[in-house]
């Protein structure tokens, strides 16, 4: 629970206790030593950035010590502990500004805020460095998931505000947003859209990564990018389970069906079949297909047979078809088309 809530929870249990005339004790027995900051150790200097954790050492005393740390330019992080185990902990944000910060606990026995231990972060120039960008030139034109977007990456030595403002060949500003990122190797991504959310168009656009520091100190870097468009060739993969397929009998054949699978089983008849319909692009070409299948234990060879076709009605349409008759029979599972188109990106 929060702070206060926990707070006003202990004093509406004083205020009944009182009004049925019993002794109020302000709060669980003192534990027999205070709280113990263990880490960071007492007197430590951290990095900027640094998240955690605050450990203290409670004892074990089955307390509650409402727990904050504080640094330069006030309270950045407050929470509740309770001494169940010796040491308990706790994250902060990340740490932006130089300087002393001190952990300080309160609990009814104390009656305030005492400290009991400090560490200090230390202050550092802002450095942006080892900026990358892949790919140089991308393909946002055609929104297929294809090298769509390109990555800014970029090396910071301390927790930083990064905006990054994406001007084109005149100038202007197409895109900016902003976030903050912490110390280490960092990136940033660009999807080719506008602020408002439109496709740029084909051209190169410079990509600038600024930097701020709680300190106020700034550092930028740029690079240029191309965003373009192009046709080129691509594989395409495509299955089917037994579920989407066409089933047709005629005589005396049966499909049956058990875990998604089809049984195409015949007694003497003419035919059952599954069909899988493809849709393709009319331009494909060098196409292989495949069905996945077994046959039955009822089949009954080699009275009858067992056929597997790949037919192309139309120029934008394909299908894989299995067929038993006679006394054959056999399982299908799926049908798995696989070809080469021509597609703009």
């Amino acid at each position: 629970m929060s702070v206060l809530i926990r707070r006003l929870v202990l004093l509406a249990a004083a205020i009944a206790c009182a009004a049925a005339g019993m002794t109020v004790v302000a709060g669980p027995a003192r534990a027999a030593t205070p709280p113990v900051l263990v880490a960071p150790v007492d007197g430590s200097q951290v990095e900027l950035g640094f998240t955690g954790p605050v450990q203290l050492d409670l004892g074990g005393s089955g307390d509650w010590f409402d727990v904050r740390v504080a640094g330069p330019s006030g309270v950045i992080a407050e929470t509740s502990l309770y001494g169940y185990d010796t040491v308990e902990g706790f994250d902060v944000p990340a740490l932006v500004e130089g300087g002393d910060y001190r952990v300080q606990v309160w609990s009814y026995e104390i009656d305030g805020w005492a400290t009991i231990g400090s560490f200090s972060a230390d202050w550092a120039p802002l450095t942006l460095s080892d900026p990358v960008v892949s790919p140089t030139t991308f393909y946002p034109l055609v929104r297929d998931g294809y090298r769509d977007r390109v990555r800014f990456s970029i090396t910071l030595n301390q927790h930083a505000d990064v905006t990054t403002i994406v001007r084109n060949s005149a100038g202007r500003t197409v895109r900016i947003f902003s976030r903050g990122l912490h110390r280490g190797r960092r990136s940033v991504e660009w999807n080719g859209l506008t602020t408002t959310g439109a496709k740029v168009p084909a051209g190169r656009y410079k990509i600038t990564v600024e930097a701020q520091n709680g300190a106020g100190e700034s550092r930028s870097i740029s690079r240029t990018v191309t965003a373009a468009t192009a046709v080129v060739t691509k594989t395409a993969t495509k299955r089917r389970g037994a579920a989407q397929a066409s089933p047709s009998t005629r005589g005396s054949c049966y499909i049956t069906w058990e875990d998604g699978s089809a049984e195409l089983d015949c007694w003497g008849g003419r035919y059952a079949r599954m069909s899988f319909g493809f849709a393709i692009p009319a331009s494909a070409w060098d196409l292989h297909w495949s069905v996945s299948g077994e046959r039955s234990s009822l089949d009954r060879c080699c009275n009858g047979t067992i056929r597997k076709t790949g037919t192309r009605p139309s120029r934008s349409r394909y299908v894989v078809t299995t067929t038993v008759s006679g006394w054959r029979a056999f399982w299908v599972h799926s049908a798995t088309l696989r070809y080469k188109y021509r597609a703009r990106i």
